[in-house]
Order: structure tokens, then C-alpha cells, then sequence
């Protein structure tokens, strides 16, 4: 307490040691609000950098838009498309079966390993394929979705583009 009141008393005497102090404090305090009121930007819900379905669900979305739209008598269009599964990587492998036959008992061993190669970026699988994700369904709104031969035609064109079940896809109306 009484090493308290004699830096106080020096800081009276000393008035640009005080000033210092002073600016210093306030200097801080800037810097805190600052860092407190940084506003982060609103994430979109589909999180597009986390899900790579939003890019893909976009473009099926996208080219579907512009295709229905030239159907006759559909409209304006709006089209939402949903998936089941991710994109699949099918990597190569190696696979060993060993069996050995014994008095009474039969073993039997497997193992398996994935093929590796020198890539540019160290070891890399080699890559067999890629599967594209599995639609899961597509909803269709336009001006006229309220007609059956429309909503037909757009039916059958969405389940050929995307060879899917015309039970995944709805077409319907949109408001007026």
C-alpha cells in the first residue's frame, strides 16, 4: 500500500511520466474496443468453403435453370437441387490372400494396401476415379407448373439430364 502511494506521488511530480502513462492507457483501450467491435461477415448457411456440394448443387442448379427455361410455356424458373452423397474418390490398391490348410482348421489372411507413388507433393494414392455425388432431388418452381403437359415435360427432360427417378423431382407453381 505504501509502495502504491509513493509511485503515485512521483507520478504528481513527474508530469511527463504521467502523460506517458496516461497515453499509453488510452493507446491499449483503443486497441481493445477495436478488436471487440470487428464485425465478422455473415456466413451463408450452405458454408461454401466447408461443402463442396454447394458448387456442385450451383452448377446442376445453374445448367438446369437455363435449360428448363427454353421449354415452352414454363416461364420464369427457379430450381433447387439436392444431393445424397459427397464426391467418392476410388484410389488403387493391392490386395494379398494367404491360406493356409491345417489339421482341422482352415486360416485364412488378407491384406490389402494402397498404392503409393512419388507425386509432386511427396507420396501420393494413385487416384482411379472420381464419382460425382449422388442427386437426391430437384424441385422445380415456374410460371407454369401449374399445367400438367409443363410440368411433364419438365419431369421427363430433369430425370434424362440427370438420370434420376421421376419420383425425386417436383415441379411446381410458382406465385404470382
Amino acid at each position: 500500500m505504501k509502495d502504491l502511494r509513493s509511485v503515485i506521488e512521483k507520478l504528481k511530480a513527474d508530469r511527463k511520466m504521467l502523460l506517458m502513462l496516461v497515453l499509453g492507457a488510452v493507446g491499449a483501450a483503443l486497441i481493445l474496443v477495436s478488436c471487440l467491435m470487428e464485425k465478422k461477415p455473415a456466413e451463408d448457411t450452405r458454408q461454401t468453403d466447408a461443402t463442396p456440394f454447394y458448387d456442385y448443387e450451383n452448377s446442376l442448379e445453374t445448367r438446369l435453370n437455363e435449360i428448363i427455361s427454353q421449354i415452352n410455356g414454363v416461364g420464369r424458373v427457379k430450381v433447387m437441387v439436392t444431393l445424397k452423397t459427397a464426391e467418392e474418390n476410388k484410389y488403387a490398391y493391392n490386395e494379398s490372400y494367404q491360406s493356409k490348410s491345417g489339421d482341422n482348421s482352415d486360416d485364412k489372411k488378407s491384406e490389402s494396401e494402397y498404392v503409393i507413388i512419388d507425386g509432386e507433393k511427396g507420396d501420393e494414392c494413385v487416384l482411379l476415379s472420381t464419382e460425382f455425388p449422388q442427386i437426391q432431388g430437384v424441385i422445380v418452381v415456374c410460371d407454369g407448373g401449374g399445367s400438367n403437359v409443363v410440368k411433364n415435360d419438365i419431369t421427363n427432360a430433369v430425370s434424362a439430364l440427370l438420370d434420376i427417378s421421376t419420383n425425386s423431382i417436383s415441379v411446381l407453381e410458382m406465385k404470382k
